[in-house]
Order: structure tokens, then C-alpha cells, then sequence
């Protein structure tokens, strides 16, 4: 999810953004050692991030488990997300309040607040302060290439074009059943909208339209996926707002953006 202010590169074309309270000022930072961060999300008052030599960490506030560390104690530094040792993180996402990983060889699994199931479905209405598991077809022998998460929802993208969503209360939750003819390589997530970069560049987006989030032209909600464009090579959301770097023809490239530029 994308909040306040970027981050950074998170996961093939998506980019990473979070609150400006939750990086800290010049005098307060969160230390990340340079080349060693391979993913890196945030949602509302949070953030994540993944190393090359392995885990997971997270850092901001805890009220509802959005850390994964078991407790709800909020976090100044990041604290190691209490995953299942193993397999390599190819993919994170941060919602509002909760997150979620895909751990090799082939499980998703989420933790946070989770009162409309965005953590875990088989538990909504209590939160879910450790990593859970979120059962999903397809998902072993790296099924499963993108993750995002909106205010209560999570999608997930799969190797064979499918997108499955969970949660509720949401727009973006409202998605059909939906498989594209290419793999997601990103998903991104707003406050009630999300898209999908696929592999071959063209960006899709679905759900919330009140603020033209999905650029169709309309106001209207979907819960079919509209394409919005081609040759984008990344894509980033915050809350109202979507940005797409895209290529041009002549080599160079243009920053498009789209929704309620008031709240950015």
C-alpha cells in the first residue's frame, strides 16, 4: 500500500511509499544497510522490509500486530517478523494496518488487523498478531509473483494470469473472478483501489473510482479490471492517488498520474 510520501523500489515494477512521521526526520532515522534491502513496503504508520541474506523486519506502530513480531509493542527500530525459517521472501505487502509475505517454496502469509479477514479470513474480527497462513490454490513452487494491500483488503497475483483477493469492506475486494493472459509482476494498492502491472507492461486497475483512481473517465466502481496503459515500467498509489513511470518511443521516459491530487 502506498500512503505518504515514496519510499522506494519494492518489487519489479511497484514502488514502495508510506508516511513521512513513520521514516523519521534527519535527526531520527530508520538504519537500513546500503545494497543489503531487497523489498521494502509501508502502509499507514508502518513499514517493512526484506534483506539479501534473508527475513523480514518491520518498524512504526504496532496498535494492531502489524509488525508480526507476536506483540502489539510499537517500534522505533525494525524488529524481525516472526516468519517460518526457509524459503526465501519473493514478495510483501503493507496494508493500513497489516502485512503480508510470500515465502518460498510457495505460502502467503499475513498478520495484522483483521476485521473484515484481510489477515486471515478463517479469523476475522480479531487481529492477527503473527504471521498466519492464508491457504490459497496455486500458490506452491512460486506461484504466487505480486502481493498488495489496501485499507482491508490483500490480492494476490499468480505465475498463470489469476488475481484472488480477500478481505471485505472494500472496493477493491469486490473484484470478479479475474485471470489475465500475462503474470502480474506488481501489484499496487490505494486506499480502495488496486493494479496490476503485468509482464508485458500494460497496467490494469479495479475497484474504488470515486476520485477517478482507475482513470476510465468515470466516477464509477469496478469490479472488473480496466486497462488504464501500456509500456509502464513502474507504478506506485497513495490512498486517492495512482503514478505510473512510462516509456515513450523516443527513449525517454514520462511520470503520468491519475485520482485526487489533494491528497497527496
Amino acid at each position: 500500500m502506498a500512503w505518504r510520501g515514496v519510499v522506494g523500489l519494492a518489487l519489479g515494477g511497484a514502488l514502495g511509499c508510506g508516511a513521512r512521521s513513520d521514516l523519521g526526520d534527519a535527526r531520527s532515522r530508520t538504519a537500513l544497510t546500503p545494497n543489503s534491502t531487497r523489498l521494502i513496503a509501508a502502509g499507514a504508520e508502518h513499514s517493512c522490509a526484506t534483506s539479501l541474506a534473508g527475513g523480514m523486519k518491520c518498524w512504526g506502530s504496532n496498535a494492531h500486530g502489524q509488525l508480526g513480531d507476536g506483540t502489539t509493542a510499537s517500534a522505533s527500530a525494525p524488529v524481525p517478523v516472526a516468519l517460518p525459517q526457509g524459503g526465501a521472501i519473493t514478495a510483501i505487502a503493507a496494508g493500513y494496518d497489516h502485512g503480508c509475505a510470500y515465502v518460498l517454496p510457495g505460502r502467503v502469509y499475513c498478520w495484522g488487523r483483521n476485521d473484515q479477514g484481510q489477515a486471515s479470513p478463517d479469523r476475522a474480527g480479531s487481529d492477527v498478531l503473527a504471521p498466519v497462513e492464508v491457504p490459497l490454490a496455486g500458490a506452491g513452487d512460486g506461484g504466487v509473483t505480486a502481493l498488495a494491500a489496501s485499507w482491508s483488503c490483500s490480492c494476490a497475483g499468480f505465475r498463470d494470469g489469476r488475481i484472488r483477493c480477500w478481505g471485505g469492506n472494500d472496493a477493491g475486494c469486490e473484484l470478479e473472478a479475474t485471470q489475465f493472459d500475462a503474470p502480474a509482476k506488481a501489484l499496487i494498492a490505494g486506499y480502495q483501489h488496486f493494479c496490476a502491472l503485468l509482464a508485458d507492461e500494460r497496467l490494469f486497475c479495479w475497484g474504488r473510482n470515486g476520485d477517478g483512481e482507475l482513470a476510465d473517465g468515470t466516477s464509477k466502481n469496478r469490479t472488473r479490471p480496466v486497462q488504464v496503459l501500456d509500456h509502464v515500467r513502474l507504478v506506485a498509489s497513495r490512498e486517492l492517488v495512482t503514478l505510473a513511470v512510462r516509456d515513450r518511443s523516443d527513449g525517454y521516459a514520462t511520470i503520468v498520474a491519475w485520482g485526487a491530487f489533494a491528497s497527496i
